[in-house]
């Protein structure tokens, strides 16, 4: 008796032990369910995912012939059923609605829609006044946006703006000038002016350029630029290095530039080191989706070739941004979210108008328009920088943004 209950429990053990290893390396899951609330019923397709770029639960809510997309970052342990009910409003001809979860996650957008589109609510409370519905679940005050400034000023940010974890370099042609909420820093680089540095790079939280204040356009420095601490160090190369260079691109925390007329193929990395990766004798890499191949020097001295990455989407755009659970896609200065679960629906978010120097940093999406930096993220479209300098001059170094 003592051994056939000694037994019925080990293998319980064995078999808790199991499913806990099975959901430990589970890498996703599909399910679905119904969720009533009031008077409406709700059908749910919860999709847990987990891979290189994403790891959280796409969750899609359907009712009224209408088809709602959210993300939820992983806070569930790979929990299933994650959603618990469905809050929604109709007013003014939209109707909204936010999913409640286990763990009641402020990140997770409130979806409107009318009948003819998708919204997020940040653009719909510029239509109608949803801010009852809002302070029900959300933190009301980040929806608050003040973009105005003095007109006589001709540098200006917006300290209230910048989030605690997010620094926004400006480049001022012979150094940084680093916000965030805190403090403003400024880092020098030069000893004298440069108008437009299109060789410069970021990488992290650094800036990475060749001395291109060299009269013989050849250097053997390299200088690297901390954007957090606003500190700066220089990489002395043991060759020359032609400024008539060119960047490739970035590969896992590492930047690739070709110098082009000395046909050498360099990665630089944030601690001050750097490897010649292609010359004459090696042979040349280039890479593309997400693969390296071997390619001959033509590639770089001719074609000017860089590291791409191509994206099959069934819809049109003018420019496509990857923010890794979703695509921000915009048309004819026309802002919208498409999920990757489900590339056949658009989320609008507002008008960007003219702009250039676009730029994604995890959730949020940053542009130059008109002279100020903009960042757009779930809670609207507010300015973060005004410099004037960026009304003349939107080179793509002008600025970076780095979030924690």
């Amino acid at each position: 008796m003592k051994k056939a209950i000694g037994f019925t429990i080990f293998f319980a053990v064995l078999m808790l032990i199991y499913q806990f290893v099975i959901v430990f390396l589970e890498n996703g899951h599909e399910i679905k369910y119904k969720i009533e609330s009031k008077d409406m019923v709700f059908d749910i397709v919860e999709s847990y995912v987990k891979d290189e770029d994403v790891n959280g639960y796409y969750i899609n809510v359907k009712v009224n012939d209408k088809s709602y997309n959210f993300f939820a970052k992983n806070q569930y342990n790979k929990q299933k059923k994650i959603v618990t009910d469905i809050k929604y409003i109709e007013k003014d001809g939209y109707f909204c609605l936010y999913p409640i979860t286990v763990k009641e996650d402020k990140d997770i957008d409130i979806l409107c829609s009318d009948k003819n589109k998708y919204y997020n609510v940040s653009y719909v409370k510029t239509k109608t006044n949803l801010d009852d519905f809002i302070k029900e679940y959300e933190d009301l005050d980040k929806y608050k946006i003040n973009n105005t400034k003095d007109n006589q000023l001709t540098e200006y940010y917006y300290e209230n703006n910048i989030d605690d974890n997010e620094y926004v370099a400006l480049y001022k042609y012979n150094s940084f000038v680093i916000y965030n909420n805190h403090n403003v820093k400024r880092v020098s680089m030069y000893f004298k002016d440069v108008y437009v540095n299109e060789i410069g790079a970021y990488l992290d939280f650094y800036y990475l350029t060749p001395d291109t204040t060299s009269s013989t356009q050849n250097t053997r420095e390299y200088l690297l630029v901390n954007l957090k601490n606003a500190t700066s160090r220089t990489i002395y190369l043991d060759r020359d290095f032609s400024t008539s260079s060119y960047n490739l691109g970035i590969v896992n925390h590492k930047l690739y530039v070709f110098d082009l007329k000395n046909k050498i193929e360099y990665e630089f990395d944030t601690y001050g080191n750097y490897n010649i990766v292609g010359d004459p004798s090696k042979g040349y890499k280039i890479y593309r989706n997400n693969k390296w191949e071997t390619v001959p020097v033509t590639e770089f001295t001719e074609s000017k070739s860089v590291f791409t990455e191509e994206y099959e989407v069934p819809f049109k755009y003018d420019e496509l941004y990857n923010a890794l659970e979703f695509y921000y896609v915009i048309r004819n200065n026309d802002l919208y979210k498409v999920y990757k679960n489900d590339l056949e629906t658009e989320i609008y978010l507002g008008n960007i108008g003219s702009h250039t120097n676009v730029k994604v940093y995890k959730d949020n999406l940053y542009y130059i328009n008109n002279g100020y930096i903009y960042k757009y993220n779930k809670y609207g479209n507010r300015a973060i920088v005004y410099d004037n300098e960026l009304i003349y001059n939107t080179s793509k170094n002008m600025y970076y943004v780095y979030v924690e």
